[in-house]
């Protein structure tokens, strides 16, 4: 049965959360400080036993060539088995040995001795290690997602070409790397999602022997990165290999050689058989290399999506809409957006005139609750914020800290999230270029007389905003939040009353907690941010969100249990 291991958690957490801030690790660097004096002292403990093991084998080389011939042979191997002086002397034989081997065995209690009380300091020391880690992960754990968390910062943020849709694929594969590898493990559960998805068969592991699940698991997460980001920076492969590296030590400590080899190669296979069947989807295998298409030319039209101020950059991921999903279905689609028009009582006028009213009041001062909801959920700026679907790996990350989730509920809630973020991602650019509708910066702009009009996401510090590079509805926030509120309320709870500390600390802006009563909630107050932010219509968050919903249920409908 899989038990819950700390480890884990750490292994969740860094290589994982997608953080808020550049701020110091000084949980992180405390984190690997203490696996490191963990380590040191084990391998004393290991030394120490190597020693005494040695001259106790000496001894029983010299009572073997001592002992008379006419001993009992039930009584010499009880003399040979014990290895304590003690009870050797005990022995009605001991007065008739020799002097050099009553002397070597004094010497060697008196070795044993010593041994024993350095054991018992050292066992002491690594149960004081252990609780400090517990502590330190705990509250590492609690604010998964803020600066403190983020000395990986990750690989998501820091990794080139890793935008929204392509970071949550990569989320959803790496998770569905780790279930694999350990839902054997579950004694029936959870099922395997082999035979599942067309194409993909996946092994069992080898009947009748023993695997050490968190092992398995290990490997196939540092396996799925190494992967998955064969691009990163190597500032973030150096980290992530002294993380994996301090976690492997650990493991290797406390498991047999071959359980370790055998599950470090299941768990690798696992990860090489789901990224081979990865590859086989063209449009979504190594997108990280093809954010952008040179030869894509959006269709031209007043009421169509062009580059926008102030980059006028290319399209992002048109094709996206072409990826493999893993529940979501091509027929999941939003209605048509609201009719073109520059009549000031068409729908359109209206949705535009709310967005701009919003935006210049927040810019005059206004609004103040408006920005603060805003800010609180853009998650558009990279490196210094989250990314949309990383946000929601801090919010999970929160709850199963305070939830304490054992390691296979653990990590099928992180698969389920990282399917629903995915399949979030590619129905709703399918859809957004579907209908390559205009972004409100230049409906207000070339239809509302503010030819200077912009939006206030993303201050560069200069007076400069930005308004994301695709097509606006329908909302991809709205898309990923309303997919990724389903599958939580299906691991935590319909009416889970949440308080979302993912900018707690901020400085830039306004990062005080928001508190929700579900996650419903969470998902639709996220869709409406992007309104007062200035990037969307409010139909756009609306059609959204009721993709993320159904998404989100086709997910959790999947054949886990």
């Amino acid at each position: 049965m899989i038990h819950m291991r700390h480890m884990f958690f750490l292994h969740l957490t860094l290589f994982i959360t997608i953080s808020a801030c550049v701020q110091k690790p000084e949980d992180e660097t405390a984190l690997m400080e203490l696996f490191k004096k963990e380590k040191v002292l084990s391998c004393q403990l290991a030394s120490m036993k190597d020693s005494i093991t040695t001259e106790w084998d000496n001894i029983n080389l010299l009572l073997e060539e001592k002992l008379p011939l006419d001993m009992p042979l039930e009584e010499k191997k009880n003399i040979l088995k014990v290895r304590n002086a003690s009870l050797i002397r005990m022995f009605q034989s001991f007065s008739d040995m020799e002097e050099d081997v009553k002397t070597a065995l004094s010497r060697t209690e008196r070795l044993d001795r010593e041994m024993s009380k350095r054991i018992t300091v050292l066992k002491h020391k690594i149960q004081k290690l252990e609780s400090e880690k517990m502590v330190l992960l705990q509250s590492i754990n609690q604010r998964a997602g803020t600066d403190e968390v983020a000395r990986l910062k990750t690989m998501y943020q820091y990794s080139p070409g890793y935008r929204p849709p392509v970071s949550a694929r990569s989320h959803a594969l790496i998770n569905f790397m780790a279930y694999e590898s350990i839902v054997h493990g579950s004694e029936g559960s959870y099922r395997s999602l082999s035979g599942r998805f067309p194409g993909l068969n996946i092994d069992p592991p080898q009947a009748g022997v023993m695997f050490n699940w968190e092992v398995c698991l290990n490997a196939a997460y540092e396996k799925g990165f190494e992967l998955y980001f064969p691009i990163a920076p190597s500032e973030q492969k150096f980290q992530m290999l002294d993380v994996s590296h301090a976690l492997r030590a650990n493991l290797q400590s406390s498991v047999s050689i071959d359980i370790y080899q055998r599950s470090v190669e299941y768990g690798q296979y696992i990860a090489k058989t789901i990224y081979d069947w990865s590859a086989e989807d063209n449009w979504g295998h190594e997108s990280y290399l093809k954010n952008t298409d040179p030869t894509y030319r959006p269709p031209s039209g007043e009421n169509l999506w062009k580059p926008t101020y102030p980059d006028f950059l290319p399209a992002l991921l048109p094709h996206w809409g072409k990826v493999r999903t893993f529940a979501a279905l091509t027929t999941d689609v939003v209605p048509p957006p609201p009719t073109f028009s520059t009549s000031p009582s068409s729908q359109l006028y209206q949705e535009a005139m709310a967005t701009r009213t919003l935006v210049n009041d927040i810019k005059a001062g206004g609004r103040k609750e408006d920005l603060w909801i805003a800010e609180f959920w853009s998650d558009d700026c990279p490196i210094l914020t989250f990314s949309p679907a990383g946000r929601w790996v801090s919010i999970i990350n929160q709850l199963i800290a305070i939830e304490r989730l054992n390691m296979m509920e653990t990590v099928t809630a992180y698969a389920k999230l990282g399917m629903a973020l995915s399949d979030a991602g590619v129905r709703c650019w399918g859809e957004k270029y579907r209908f390559n509708c205009l972004r409100p910066i230049d409906y207000i702009r070339d239809y509302m007389n503010e030819p200077n009009w912009n939006t206030v996401m993303c201050p560069d510090g200069s007076g400069g905003f930005y308004t994301p590079n695709f097509p606006t509805y329908p909302s991809g926030h709205a898309t990923f939040s309303a997919a990724a509120s389903v599958v939580l309320a299906d691991v935590f709870g319909k009416n889970y009353t949440f308080t979302d500390r993912s900018h707690e600390g901020r400085t830039e802006f306004r990062g005080m907690p928001r508190t929700f009563n579900s996650f419903k909630e969470m998902a639709l107050e996220n869709a409406y941010s992007r309104v007062p932010l200035g990037v969307h219509f409010q139909s756009d968050s609306d059609a959204g969100s009721d993709l993320g919903f159904v998404i989100g249920s086709r997910v959790a409908n999947l054949p886990w249990q």
